[in-house]
């Protein structure tokens, strides 16, 4: 191989180091999302079961509107928080796609330089 085409072979290798790196923390990154929403369902169970117990205890009208509105507040919480999980998921889900099509991209560069070698 001449100058220039090591000089690019060593180029791709540096890119696609840094490419399995990044696509390494993507993937933990999902797994910390992962345990991180499995915690919050925990959690907003715990809080149902919680405020459900409340009820059970609450004799007069004035107080069951109220645990219902604590209910109805826990849920709209819960409906943001996901929703909130979920549009983050989907943005690292689209930048691991990125990622493994420059993956993908660098495969085909250095088996470019490959075959220019032999020719």
């Amino acid at each position: 191989m001449d100058r220039k085409k090591i000089n690019q072979w060593d180029g791709l290798l540096l890119e696609e180091r840094n490419v399995e790196k990044a696509l390494d923390e993507a993937i933990e990154t999902q797994r910390k999302m992962d345990k991180l929403e499995d915690k919050y369902s925990e959690l907003f169970y715990r809080v149902n079961h919680l405020v459900s117990r409340l009820d059970q205890f609450i004799g007069n009208d004035q107080e069951k509107q109220m645990t219902e509105e604590l209910r109805w507040q826990v849920q709209q919480k819960k409906k943001a928080v996901f929703f909130h999980l979920e549009e983050e998921k989907e943005k690292l889900l689209k930048e691991t796609k990125e990622l493994q099509d420059q993956e993908d991209l660098i495969y085909y560069q250095k088996k470019r330089l490959l075959i220019e070698e032999k020719v």
